[in-house]
């Protein structure tokens, strides 16, 4: 009679280094640094989190929790942001409910004239209302990248010089600051006439260093 082998129940509450392809290269490493390792790393630290927030499955299995993680990060990494995506939509709606049922809820205490608690839910409602514009704005965000970013340069004696690239219609026309350029002489316009000066506008005379301009003589304090 041949004995039925039964493996043995995986400990969900065990993280199974040899389990989690992400940290293969910690073998052979001694334990200590290994635990350290793993102290820090984010998924690590997400999935403890997960787990204690998140009891809707039970004791979800530590090790493929971590896992599952590692895939996320490495999508994100290789640019794959779907998941993020994915994740502020259904947070979005999230925020929306509960900005409803709190202005519900608002609505119904003023009714009964119970305005402190009208306010209360208010000031909840509208909080839930900014979060969730906030939430679209960074979706709008991950999906509509920035394609021009501004080089700024500081040189020295605090001049700052802005380099972006700009298309050849965007180029912008050489001043043309003197009097000939490439070439070419600048239209100085018409020829101005001659104007006349003011006739009573004489030479002023020697001045003997007694008298001033008008024949005045100086008078010296003693």
């Amino acid at each position: 009679m041949t004995k039925k082998i039964t493996k043995a129940k995986k400990n969900p509450n065990e993280l199974r280094m040899q389990d989690i392809p992400a940290v293969q290269g910690l073998k052979g490493t001694p334990a200590e640094y290994q635990d350290a390792k793993m102290a820090i790393n984010p998924a690590v630290n997400a999935a403890s989190a997960i787990r204690v927030f998140e009891k809707k499955f039970g004791d979800v299995d530590l090790t493929y929790l971590v896992n599952a993680l590692n895939e996320e990060t490495a999508k994100a990494n290789s640019r794959d942001l779907t998941g993020a995506g994915d994740m502020l939509v259904a947070q979005a709606t999230i925020l929306d409910a509960v900005f409803n049922n709190l202005a519900i809820r608002s609505a119904a205490n003023m009714g009964e004239g119970y305005m402190e608690a009208t306010e209360t839910y208010m000031k909840l409602a509208l909080r839930a209302q900014s979060q969730c514009r906030s939430t679209w704005e960074a979706l709008s965000a991950i999906q509509n990248p920035i394609q021009i970013v501004k080089q700024q340069n500081i040189a020295k004696g605090h001049q700052q010089v802005n380099n972006y690239p700009r298309n050849e219609e965007d180029e912008i026309p050489q001043t043309e600051i003197l009097e000939v350029i490439d070439g070419k002489r600048m239209d100085t316009g018409t020829e101005s006439k001659n104007v006349k000066t003011d006739s009573r506008m004489e030479t002023v005379g020697k001045n003997d260093g007694s008298k001033n301009t008008r024949g005045e003589k100086k008078v010296v304090a003693k």
